[in-house]
């Protein structure tokens, strides 16, 4: 296991292991998770919302991160992003058990 497990852009290519990937990354992380990523809370309209559909990227939702294992700490969206779809950081700390 890890302290701290880092994803950046990759979950976007995975949408058809979701939640696999979301909960081997709970499994192995001791301690925090640091995901960049295009979470759907940031592209659920217009454009990117668009894209991001026809291209079956990531649609993963802040709100179901507790489900999975893992408990927000910190979200913030407002960072350079392509046209196509705004990304953002959430950082999670592993929560004891799993929903």
């Amino acid at each position: 296991s890890f302290d701290l497990v880092i994803t950046s852009l990759a979950l976007e290519q995975m949408e058809e292991v979701r939640t696999k990937a979301l909960l081997e990354i709970a499994r192995v992380a001791r301690v925090h998770t640091a995901m960049l990523e295009p979470f759907h809370d940031w592209n659920a309209a217009g454009s990117r919302r668009d894209y991001i559909f026809a291209n079956d990227y990531f649609t993963g939702r802040i709100a179901d991160l507790p489900l999975l294992g893992l408990e927000p700490m910190y979200v913030r969206a407002d960072m350079p992003a392509k046209l196509t779809f705004q990304p953002g950081i959430v950082v999670c700390r592993q929560k004891k058990e799993v929903s």
